[in-house]
């Protein structure tokens, strides 16, 4: 894996046989410019395509989103094509500098999306869907998943505490019970308020959605409107949803690498 691996107090991620999908951008084992192809570090060797989205070399490498492009799965469904136990989204991003630009416009307010299935009408399965939502309250940020069709969201993180330009570590459990919880920079943040019910545990049966890497929609134009707006360095995805030691145990791996702070509410 390599010292890109290891953080402080020599933390190294949650590696075992529930991890389906890892991509590390700054690890040459997973990509390597100007590569078109972006490469799992776990035994599956699923692949991703990078398609048109630009690689940046600042904060040791990460790929560069601005609503244009978005990256694939080379075999769409295959990554998905199994059964889990649970699951956990892990991801290393930073919201970018335009973030709040035009998110509102095409009656898509404020979703920008990290991971997971096109939004496209009719695309109803999305079980991996995660993205970070800006409901212009003036709260905060939140986090926001959907599985099934059916979604949740997050207690707010308050913008004095993730801004455009921010680096970050968000995560998002989800067990069989149906019982979620959303991670911060390693830190639990629970729920929406007034969110007590738990969220159905769907399996993946839609093998025709392929799953997106900072994509929103699919095709061009104003219908991409919630894509991701920042970079993404690292996607995580386990078919089983990690413990809280778990989290924190990624956490402080990435945490290192980019100076980012354990969250205090």
């Amino acid at each position: 894996m390599g010292n890109l691996s290891s953080g402080y107090g020599g933390a190294r991620v949650v590696f075992d046989d529930s991890l389906m999908f890892y991509m590390d951008i700054p690890n040459e084992e997973s990509y390597k410019t100007p590569n078109s192809i972006i490469n799992d570090l776990t035994p599956n060797k699923r692949t991703v395509s990078k398609g048109s989205v630009p690689y940046n070399s600042g904060n040791l490498g990460s790929l560069s989103f601005n609503r244009d492009f978005y990256c694939t799965f080379v075999n769409p469904g295959d990554p998905f094509d199994t059964q889990y136990f649970g699951k956990t989204i892990f991801i290393v991003a930073q919201l970018g500098t335009n973030f709040n630009t035009g998110i509102n416009n095409y009656g898509v307010w404020g979703f920008r999306q990290l991971f997971g299935a096109s939004n496209a009408p009719g695309a109803v399965q999305r079980n991996w869907y995660f993205s970070v939502h800006n409901d212009s309250s003036g709260n905060g940020y939140r986090y926001h998943q959907s599985a099934g069709g059916l979604g949740t969201l997050s207690n707010y993180i308050p913008f004095t505490r993730f801004k455009p330009g921010d680096w970050f570590v968000a995560a998002f459990t989800h067990n069989l019970n149906g019982n979620y919880q959303y991670y911060h920079n390693g830190r639990a943040i629970g729920k929406a308020y007034g969110e007590s019910h738990t969220s159905a545990f769907t399996q993946h049966i839609n093998l025709t959605e392929p799953e997106l890497i900072g994509g929103g929609t699919q095709g061009s134009g104003n219908g991409k409107a919630p894509s991701w707006v920042g970079k993404i360095a690292t996607v995580m995805i386990y078919k089983r949803d990690l413990s809280e030691a778990e989290i924190l145990q990624n956490f402080k791996v990435f945490a290192s690498r980019y100076g980012i702070g354990y969250y205090y509410p």
